[in-house]
């Protein structure tokens, strides 16, 4: 884009959440790494719904979700919290991504499960 700057290396994501833009500068978050386990510490090996959402001024904005066990992903820094939803049980962990820091998000199923 010109006029921006040009030595730098910017990419601007715009989103519409609840009313207001962002943007986002790119190379500035991290990645956060996902992952859904068994009490026995095995991973779950299912699909499991996950919603990530950012938190901000006590509300929360859906920023991703998925379908399987484990997952990586790119955001910007900030507060959330990883959600997934596993036989009808909701469990969730609040988490903060720092600047071009990495963080590991395990939520531990409570609930009987056998791994095949």
């Amino acid at each position: 884009m010109k006029g921006l700057c040009q030595s730098c290396t910017w990419i601007i994501v715009l989103w519409l959440l609840g009313g207001s833009i962002q943007a986002i500068e790119a190379g500035n978050g991290g990645t956060v790494s996902l992952r859904a386990i068994t009490p026995s510490g095995a991973p779950l090996m299912r699909p499991v719904a996950w919603k990530i959402y950012e938190v901000k001024n006590n509300r929360r904005w859906l920023t991703k979700g998925f379908d399987r066990h484990a997952g990586v992903l790119e955001l910007p820094p900030g507060n959330y919290v990883a959600e997934i939803s596993f036989n009808g049980i909701q469990y969730e962990q609040p988490f903060t991504l720092k600047p071009h820091h990495d963080v590991d998000v395990t939520i531990s199923i409570r609930s009987e499960v056998r791994v095949f």
